[in-house]
């Protein structure tokens, strides 16, 4: 699939949060932890253009990933694809975008996934390592590749 890669702009954040909504209810609600209100005020009270980058495709948003930069980590905030989108191979195109980032830098990317979420698997496939977790979440760690 071909798309676009961009920074966020200001008027996105209101699609981004219903992405997220919608991508984050089925594991949720598994987890009886489902609240829509609360789902899309998090991601519009955390919301920063400049580290969100979205997959976009004919002006329709595909997915999005939010990358914070901790000095000796990256903390991969965000990262979800509209449902509409999921299983052509997106998320791991946006993983991608943001290890390549952290190759650059060489330096790690952090993550959490809520327990009993397909994150889990997918976040393992593509080389996380878990580091621990807490009553919701399971914490990840991927180190950069060693390219040189």
């Amino acid at each position: 699939m071909r798309y676009e890669i961009r920074k966020a702009r200001p008027e996105d954040r209101d699609a981004l949060a219903e992405i997220r909504v919608a991508a984050m209810r089925p594991s949720l609600e598994d987890a009886g932890r489902y609240d829509p209100v609360e789902v899309k005020q998090r991601l519009i009270r955390s919301f920063v253009p400049d580290e969100t980058v979205v997959f976009e495709k004919d002006g329709t948003i595909l997915g999005f990933y939010v990358l914070n930069d901790e000095g000796d980590h990256l903390y991969l905030n965000h990262i979800y694809v509209d449902p509409t989108f999921q299983g052509e191979g997106i998320g791991s195109e946006m993983l991608g975008h943001a290890i390549e980032l952290s190759n650059k830098r060489a330096i790690p990317i952090r993550l959490q996934a809520l327990k009993g979420s397909p994150a889990n698997q997918f976040n393992k496939t593509n080389g996380f390592v878990e580091t621990g977790e807490e009553l919701y979440n399971i914490h990840y760690e991927r180190p950069p590749d060693d390219i040189g």
